[in-house]
């Protein structure tokens, strides 16, 4: 079974490996021969794709939509957490905390609850 814990954590970083690559697995999609991991790889970008949208309207509806932006701005474009924290003129640490807080929420999304 394992601990809970440790779970969390494995998925957690599973998210960010998928975030990290999610670009790249787009470009994979519409670039490769290999039918079959062509599927694979859409499904899971699909998966991901839906919980950013879900992520981006709850965060709209509370009216904290900056919250967004910087995960896109870290993960979509490569922006550091000091760039965020400028052009978004936030305190320190701030984007760092969104983005971990919003990760943890896809994670959930994406692997459900162990």
């Amino acid at each position: 079974m394992g601990n809970n814990k440790e779970i969390q954590r494995q998925q957690y970083n599973r998210t960010v490996a998928m975030l990290k690559q999610y670009r790249d697995a787009q470009f994979f999609i519409q670039h490769t021969t290999d039918e079959e991991s062509r599927q694979r790889t859409a499904v899971a970008v699909q998966h991901i794709t839906a919980a950013l949208e879900e992520i981006q309207r709850r965060r709209q509806q509370a009216e904290r939509e900056e919250e967004y932006t910087a995960l896109c701005m870290y993960y979509m474009q490569g922006y550091t957490y000091e760039q965020i924290e400028k052009e978004l003129n936030t305190g320190k640490d701030t984007p760092r905390r969104w983005i971990t807080a919003a990760v943890k929420e896809l994670a959930v999304m994406i692997y459900g609850i162990e």
